[in-house]
């Protein structure tokens, strides 16, 4: 599981002006909002064949217009009042039916003995909007609301909350403590993939411009020095080896008469190459906490040996 949690303080100035604001629109809302929520809200993205679906997919666009709503990303509240969130979803569930009257259908379902609720589409909109096939699944605890697209997802965590309950076992994120109080990021190697994949034309051209923006002092180094090798003259010069983002080599083209990168090539001749983020990198753990002064940082990221 890949998690992002961030720690909330219900009387922080943006909390209470999301609370007016809310109040303004709804007054039913205002009484119970947020008032419910622990100290930390989780958003995470949980072990799925959707990812490696999305991995193989050739039109990563196609594939998630067609498949975004079964995305199996959670949002975990923590709860500090179990009757406040009770209110607050009720009062949730009278706003929605009272602003688009029979237009959601709100289900009451159980597994493994623990009760969630479903909210579809009712039977009037999916006439008005025959491709609006968007499902939400929610699930309370005493201590916690899991707010999900994913059914399936939902169900592996209510497994995750009886094995807790039955074994006294904390709720961490794969054994890993949070590296920070005011914001954690933990993520693996499969993870970071994915999300390449998923912004892969944009990652991708990003670098080829990193790439060839250091081809014109190259080229100038190559001009001036042509018995020297322009990378390792320029970190004599100025104490900086310019390194190519794609993880390739900086060479000569004699065709072309410019320097090129192995993975990107050069403007005139442009190479498809990929790149891989962190290469080598299996996980990583990062944490922000906010200070009096500032902040401090801390981070670990584990690599493979071999590579």
């Amino acid at each position: 599981i890949d998690r992002l949690a961030f720690a909330v303080n219900n009387q922080s100035q943006p909390v209470q002006e999301a609370g007016n604001f809310v109040g303004n629109m709804a007054p039913g809302l205002k009484a119970s909002f947020l008032s419910w929520l622990g100290q930390s809200v989780t958003l995470y993205a949980d072990g799925d064949p959707f990812w490696s679906e999305l991995a193989s997919a050739t039109n990563v666009n196609v594939f998630m217009e067609h498949s975004l709503a079964r995305l199996p990303v959670g949002l975990y509240c923590e709860v500090k009042n179990s009757l406040g969130v009770a209110a607050f979803l009720t009062a949730v569930h009278a706003f929605a039916d009272q602003s688009a009257p029979q237009m959601m259908v709100w289900q009451n379902l159980e597994y493994a003995g623990r009760p969630y609720v479903k909210i579809a589409p009712s039977k009037t909109s999916r006439q008005s909007e025959p491709s609006d096939n968007w499902v939400v699944y929610y699930a309370v605890t005493p201590d916690s609301l899991t707010v999900t697209l994913s059914e399936d997802l939902l169900k592996r965590a209510l497994d995750r909350q009886i094995v807790r309950s039955n074994t006294n076992a904390p709720a961490v994120s794969g054994g890993k403590p949070w590296l920070g109080r005011s914001l954690g990021l933990q993520m693996d190697r499969k993870f970071i993939d994915v999300l390449i994949k998923a912004m892969q034309d944009e990652y991708q051209s990003h670098l080829q411009v990193l790439a060839w923006n250091n081809l014109p002092i190259l080229n100038e180094w190559k001009r001036l020095y042509p018995d020297k090798d322009p990378v390792k003259l320029h970190e004599q010069l100025w104490g900086v080896k310019l390194l190519c983002p794609g993880g390739g080599t900086y060479v000569w083209n004699d065709q072309w008469h410019t320097m090129e990168s192995t993975v990107f090539g050069h403007p005139g001749e442009p190479k498809s190459g990929t790149a891989s983020l962190f290469p080598g990198m299996t996980d990583a753990n990062l944490g922000i906490t906010f200070e009096s002064q500032g902040l401090s940082a801390k981070g670990i990221m584990n690599r493979n040996a071999a590579r």
